[in-house]
Order: structure tokens, then C-alpha cells, then sequence
């Protein structure tokens, strides 16, 4: 009888190591899809932001004027940038951020003519790389509100 117990248990072993291997394989195929799904393999995935100011308005205004800066180490691209009146609308106007990549240190701005708006910027990092202000000039480039970004 015991010639008989050894060839059973190891006929016993591989299908055991086999179920195994199967459950820690379907384990982290789980763990795999998850972190797919919840985007942490990748870095920059989750970190987009928008980065708006409050909306300026005054009678004596002729421009409004947003500067977005990257006080961050790294690249920060800029993923779209625009005016809104006081409707939610796009005001069209002078634009050199959009689809713009801002080296650290470096800056990009557009301005609208118009009395009231509220700028918005879309990033591809966390908010604590940029910093941003919104300002109300008038016909003579005199600052008359101020709006920084949030």
C-alpha cells in the first residue's frame, strides 16, 4: 500500500502546482486590467487640469489679457485655451498657447478685445506646475482688474 501512496501524490502534486499557477496568473491579469483601466501606469495620465479665472468685466475696458507661466521642472503642454463671455460663449482673439508645449520657466498669453470675459486653460500636468492671472486693460493698457487663475 505504500508503493501506491507516492504515485498518487505525485500524480496529485502537478495538478495542484497547475491550479496554482492558473490562480496567481488570472490574479494579476485582474491587477494588470485594473491599473489599465484606473490609468496608473501611466504618470501624466491622471495629472491633466484646467486652470480657469473669474470672469472680468468693467464699462471703461478695452482688453482682456491671460498669461499662463510654468514655474514647474518639466514640460507642460497646453491642451486648448480660450475666452468665454458671459454667456459660456468663445470670444475670438490673439493666441499663442494653444497646442503650445511650455518649457519651464516660460510663458504663453491671448488676449481678446471685448469688456467682459473669463479665461480657461487645459493642461496635461497638475496645476501646481503653472500659474496663470487674467488682466482687464484699458484703450491705454492700464490694468483695472486683476483675476488670477485657480
Amino acid at each position: 500500500m505504500h508503493a501506491f501512496i507516492p504515485l498518487a501524490e505525485a500524480a496529485v502534486r502537478p495538478a495542484m502546482r497547475s491550479r496554482r499557477y492558473a490562480m496567481v496568473g488570472r490574479r494579476l491579469a485582474f491587477l494588470i486590467a485594473t491599473a489599465a483601466v484606473l490609468g496608473l501606469g501611466s504618470p501624466r495620465a491622471s495629472a491633466a487640469a484646467t486652470i480657469a479665472s473669474g470672469r472680468l468685466w468693467s464699462e471703461d475696458a478695452e482688453a482682456i489679457l491671460c498669461t499662463l507661466l510654468n514655474v514647474g521642472s518639466t514640460p507642460v503642454k497646453v491642451l486648448s485655451s480660450r475666452m468665454i463671455d458671459g454667456d459660456g460663449g468663445n470670444v475670438l482673439g490673439f493666441n499663442n498657447c494653444f497646442n503650445k508645449t511650455l518649457q519651464p520657466d516660460r510663458q504663453c498669453t491671448f488676449s481678446v478685445y471685448t469688456q467682459q470675459a473669463a479665461g480657461i486653460f487645459k493642461i496635461d500636468a497638475s496645476k501646481s506646475h503653472v500659474r496663470g492671472i487674467c488682466e482687464l486693460q484699458t484703450k491705454d493698457q492700464v490694468v483695472i482688474g486683476i483675476s488670477e487663475m485657480h
